[in-house]
């Protein structure tokens, strides 16, 4: 994920969410206001992504998607702030699933800990399988290269955070704690 105000739009909008939820267990209203407000601000979160997503990563579908979470995020605030609470449900799982998932996408010593734990438990395991890839560093100094030699051809796979298994597991404690 790009550094610089994507970072800051979504350290925002998951702190209101996560104040709005808190919030909205003494003061609905109070609640109403920070919730609707981060989904608005989460709308903005995903327009910045657009650019990233369509020309750096050059992935239609994420810079689609991106491009669709636009309106749906402003309108899923302009539907909470015009009374459907039922989309406080919906805020208790982002709020859950943000407070899980950000941190580690965006602390940059959490996510090289988390990849490079994972590089080292697969290489065991490929190891006992009696394998022995090179594990490398890539550029930006994180261990998470393996490099496989075979038949004089090398082929590189690489450990990244959705190899962590964290994107499950903050969806998952994010239905959890989503319901009452």
């Amino acid at each position: 994920m790009p550094q610089g105000p994507t970072d800051l739009l979504a350290w925002l909008s998951i702190g209101l969410f996560v104040a709005g939820v808190l919030a909205e267990r003494y003061n609905r209203r109070v609640g109403r206001i920070l919730v609707a407000t981060a989904w608005v601000n989460f709308g903005l979160f995903w327009a910045v992504l657009v650019p990233h997503f369509l020309f750096v990563e050059k992935s239609a579908i994420e810079g689609v998607a991106s491009i669709a979470a636009v309106p749906a995020s402003i309108y899923t605030g302009y539907l909470l702030w015009h009374g459907r609470d039922s989309l406080f449900v919906l805020s208790r799982a982002i709020a859950v699933m943000g407070a899980i998932y950000l941190p580690a996408t965006t602390i940059q010593p959490l996510f090289q800990f988390l990849v490079e734990e994972t590089t080292l438990q697969v290489a065991f395991g490929i190891n006992m399988l009696g394998y022995s890839p090179e594990v490398r560093t890539n550029e930006l100094g994180i261990r998470n290269t393996f490099v496989f030699t075979t038949s004089g051809e090398l082929y590189e796979t690489f450990i990244i955070l959705a190899c962590t298994g964290l994107g499950s597991i903050a969806i998952f404690a994010g239905i959890i704690a989503a319901v009452r």
